[in-house]
């Protein structure tokens, strides 16, 4: 069965919508919507959220007080939203662009289980659980990136 390709065109834009892109688009949109959110918490709230994962009055790695580390990561987010803002906007959708996604959030998850498992931040018991539920979230993204661009590809 071919492809179709359904064009819609208004005054200023035409786009070309292919409906194998449809799932990955919105796999890519909810991890920017999750990615902001989260960004926008540890950005705003970065002293609170600290205190929450236990780690507000204690040296990060021997590099960082925590609550810069928080910051730093709030910040990181934001630049990761936009990148993925840039590849969802891109059409088509280009798989190379999209695998670089799924490698940072399988980075992502990787690194917050061995910083789980070493201990090597000192996280409450309730900052190991969010860590956990975090990296959780961030493992399905990753595996529906990956079914995603399987749809485009067949």
């Amino acid at each position: 069965m071919a492809t179709q390709t359904k064009t819609m065109q208004d005054s200023h834009t035409t786009v070309n919508t292919n409906p194998r892109e449809k799932f990955l688009r919105w796999v890519l949109i909810s991890n920017i919507t999750f990615s902001t959110i989260s960004a926008l918490l540890f950005l705003l709230g970065t002293q609170s959220v600290a205190e929450f994962l236990g780690i507000a009055n204690t040296q990060v790695l021997n590099l960082i007080n925590g609550v810069d580390f928080i910051s730093f990561i709030g910040v990181g987010l934001v630049g990761f939203a936009l990148y993925i803002i840039y590849v969802v906007t891109r059409n088509p959708i280009n798989t190379r662009f999209v695998w670089s996604i799924f490698v940072a959030d399988v980075a992502w998850v990787v690194l917050s289980w061995i910083l789980l498992a070493t201990g090597a931040i000192p996280f409450s018991d309730a900052g190991n659980w969010a860590v956990l539920i975090i990296a959780d979230v961030v493992l399905v993204f990753a595996i529906a990136e990956v079914v995603g661009i399987r749809r485009i590809n067949r």
